[in-house]
């Protein structure tokens, strides 16, 4: 009996040192909410769920000035979102055709194979308005294509620098030593 008081009082010290009401609905309520519509609602269901000025979640009592707080919390993080996706949709917009075709391609495929399989569903759709709004030039494709080769061609000649060739040589001369001293001990034996 003692021991689950004492559990108990120890977790309440953690609480109260670890966040304020606020942040911590404000954490729910990010974790929870993916659209600004429903985090609306789930912040008024919580101020209709405080009952005699005070409210258990999580195991706190957070009264309606700590929901009020978290509101505005989840509001400004929501503010930064979509200014962040509106610098994003932004910038999208500024590149050419042919800029686009390069990011989408660097961040979607691994290497220059899923690089040509992109490029040539992309030259069986052009003149098509793709699902970006866009339509691509066989052009803009052919222009993507050629500033792809110069990049994986960069990528793969820093992949291969110097020290690494070095090492891989080194390692490829050490083998064939071991294995021509195996050898002559295995004749000698005989």
């Amino acid at each position: 009996m003692a021991a689950a008081g004492g559990a108990r009082l120890q977790s309440d010290v953690r609480h109260k040192d670890a966040a304020t009401p606020a942040n911590t609905i404000a954490d729910r309520i990010l974790r929870t909410c993916s659209t600004i519509s429903r985090t609306k609602q789930f912040i008024g269901l919580l101020r209709d769920r405080v009952v005699g000025g005070t409210l258990r979640f999580c195991g706190r009592q957070v009264g309606i000035g700590d929901v009020d707080a978290a509101a505005q919390q989840v509001r400004k993080v929501w503010l930064v979102r979509r200014a962040r996706a509106q610098n994003r949709q932004t910038e999208a917009n500024s590149l050419s055709n042919a800029e686009f075709i390069f990011h989408r391609i660097i961040l979607r495929c691994d290497g220059p194979k899923g690089a040509v399989r992109y490029l040539a569903m992309l030259k069986r759709t052009a003149g098509q308005q793709n699902r970006s709004g866009r339509i691509f030039s066989q052009d803009d494709v052919v222009q993507a294509q050629a500033e792809l080769r110069k990049w994986f061609q960069a990528q793969q000649a820093e992949w291969q620098t110097p020290g690494r060739l070095k090492a891989k040589a080194a390692k490829a001369t050490s083998g064939s030593s071991s294995s021509s001293s195996s050898s002559s001990s295995s004749s000698s034996s005989s």
